[in-house]
């Protein structure tokens, strides 16, 4: 009987932490956001994925795009958003008050994922409308630049509305 109380206790214990003990990810320490850079306001590892966020304005943004080209990367892809993006993990339980201006997401192609050496795709996402303006982006050459598809939606829903 002991054993088995204890048994459960035990499998209550593991329950609770295992969140903790067996993350698949982890957010960046404070090392690592020091060495993104100083406008490096937040980021996390998952499984094969690294997404790093950064605060600042358009000049300083167009002075790390060219950065971004260095590098073996499959794919490089820059993605404009309407709005404002929080700074957050997958598991955070509550709202981060730190907004990013930014950030740069490199993964493994699942595509590739058998194979020997697994292609890395990046992706830039930049949010419009509070530190960035459009006017005042400069991509360079060798980023497919697409819509985040807020305009888009906005769109085809005042579309659907009854005039």
């Amino acid at each position: 009987m002991k054993r088995l109380v204890f048994g459960c206790l035990l499998l209550v214990i593991a329950g609770a932490t295992v969140r903790e003990a067996f993350a698949l990810g982890s957010d960046f320490t404070n090392d690592q956001i020091a060495a993104a850079g100083k406008h490096c306001i937040h980021g996390f590892q998952v499984n094969e994925q690294s997404v790093v966020f950064f605060a600042g304005d358009a000049a300083q943004l167009n002075r790390d795009l060219p950065k971004y080209l260095e590098g073996a990367y499959a794919s490089r892809k820059v993605v404009l958003h309407v709005g404002t993006k929080r700074a957050e993990s997958p598991w955070d339980t509550k709202p981060r008050d730190t907004f990013a201006d930014w950030s740069v997401n490199t993964r493994d192609d699942p595509a590739d994922a058998a194979k020997a050496t697994p292609r890395m795709l990046m992706q830039i996402d930049i949010w419009l409308g509070s530190k960035i303006r459009l006017e005042d982006l400069r991509i360079p050459d060798g980023f497919k630049v697409v819509s985040g598809g807020a305009i888009e939606k906005f769109i085809q829903q005042r579309k659907q509305q009854p005039t």
